[in-house]
């Protein structure tokens, strides 16, 4: 089982290596190429991930940063969305192809992929496309989306299929504030479409969001959708992404993934990176969980 600490969490690595489990893969960082604004507000996030990253907004930032920190092999872009859905790339273009001139590989949460997306993504060779995918009901109440369909959402599957792109789209269980909403429509949506990945992530209150005060879904009905997820994906990688409950009764959620075959777990406790090493059975990798679609781990 892959296991993948992201940039945006803090992992201590010689505990890790001290249950006898190698950390493998190179030094990744991630960066907003908008700093902590976003556009949209969503109620789930409130712009609150947004501070768990470098701030990039410019090249004299750029040049700091990596005057300081050095170069990563890897970064993970993301950024607020704008009024349409997805991350303004377009603006931070300058960034992106400075990056990618001095060797960095390009992980990218786009939002919804647009025309001019698609464009930069092929002329930069971003490695993965990660975007959320959700319903209608869910783009206006939670997202802020005042005139978003569903339309759009197929558009830009399409466009990422029509042009090969390495899109990596995500599945937020129970963004309706904890809720059970249109998560198995969007898995039966996501198994129609030729996508080199899925990745299945559950919401979890953020202190300081809008819905801070909502529970996230039941145990019960998560373990149903990761069921449901793996069964009809079933020739598509299956990633339990970083966002999920890891206290109480979800303590259990990432290793009943591993049971039931995802290839992968992003942003796992200890306790499950513990369990697996003594089965055997855990493979522990510095970075994004999409890079399984952009790198060659074997």
């Amino acid at each position: 089982m892959k296991l993948f600490l992201p940039p945006v969490k803090r992992y201590d690595e010689l505990l890790i290596e001290g249950l006898g489990i190698e950390v493998s893969g190179p030094r990744w960082d991630a960066i907003s190429v908008t700093g902590t604004k976003c556009w949209l507000m969503c109620r789930h996030c409130s712009a609150i991930l947004l501070e768990y990253m470098r701030s990039v907004t410019s090249i004299s930032q750029l040049r700091k940063w990596i005057a300081s920190e050095g170069l990563p092999r890897c970064v993970l872009v993301s950024g607020g969305c704008n009024s349409l859905g997805y991350v303004p790339l377009d603006s931070a273009s300058n960034i992106l192809r400075v990056l990618r001139e001095l060797g960095v590989s390009l992980y990218v949460h786009t939002g919804i992929v647009s025309p001019s997306i698609a464009r930069l993504a092929r002329a930069l060779g971003f490695r993965a496309l990660m975007f959320d995918v959700f319903s209608s009901r869910c783009g206006s109440f939670v997202r802020n989306l005042r005139f978003y369909s569903e339309a759009a959402m197929l558009r830009a599957l399409e466009l990422c299929e029509r042009q090969n792109l390495p899109c990596v789209p995500h599945i937020v269980v129970g963004e309706l504030c904890g809720e059970a909403s249109d998560e198995m429509d969007l898995i039966d949506l996501l198994a129609s479409y030729r996508v080199p990945q899925v990745n299945i992530v559950v919401f979890t209150p953020l202190p300081g969001s809008f819905f801070e005060w909502c529970s996230p879904p039941s145990h019960s009905y998560v373990s149903r959708v990761l069921k449901i997820a793996r069964d009809r994906l079933s020739s598509t990688r299956l990633v339990l992404g970083c966002m999920k409950p890891q206290w109480g009764r979800y303590r259990g959620l990432e290793l009943e993934a591993a049971d039931l075959g995802f290839d992968a777990i992003a942003a796992p406790s200890l306790e499950t990176i513990e369990v697996l090493a003594r089965r055997g059975e855990a493979r522990v990798f510095r970075g994004c969980c999409s890079s399984l679609v952009g790198e060659a781990y074997a």
